[in-house]
């Protein structure tokens, strides 16, 4: 079937491909809310879906001279979401320049999503419907500069 290389934090990885419909699709930004709009069809709103995987990289801890910097902008979670609403798609999403992230440790299937553009470098991730930060705190969530997603089986 072949392979597809997959690129994060400079490294490379080889995706096997299970199907010949399996094109390794390339990352999407959220920028817009029609971006928003169209990521929630396309994952089913992440309806029953379970967080399987999790990756963070911290690459912005800076030495210096008094101690250390942070560069907030090389900050990258990777969360992975089985969709059990959509012929168990694997959704990836990555977030990058990370402000503020919690994944709650107890497994149970997302029935909603919600993402909100805060001006043009502030985008906020949750896997429920939240109408304010403290709904937000009650589940997981992230808050970064940017947000993108691909479907990856």
């Amino acid at each position: 079937m072949g392979a597809c290389y997959v690129q994060f934090n400079r490294l490379c990885y080889v995706k096997p491909k299970k199907h010949e419909r399996d094109d390794c699709m390339d990352y999407t930004y959220i920028k817009t809310q029609e971006d928003i709009e169209a990521f929630l069809e396309k994952s089913n709103s992440l309806h029953d879906g379970y967080i399987i995987g999790v990756q963070f990289v911290n690459e912005g801890i800076i030495p210096i001279k008094s101690g250390y910097r942070f560069e907030y902008d090389k900050r990258n979670l990777i969360l992975r979401i089985l969709v059990t609403s959509i012929w168990d798609a694997l959704v990836e999403i990555e977030f990058e320049g990370v402000w503020e992230w919690k994944i709650h440790e107890e497994q149970w299937a997302m029935t909603d999503t919600t993402i909100l553009l805060q001006g043009p470098d502030h985008i906020v991730w949750a896997d429920d419907i939240v109408s304010g930060e403290e709904d937000l705190k009650r589940g997981s969530y992230v808050i970064a500069q940017a947000m993108k997603w691909r479907i990856v089986e």
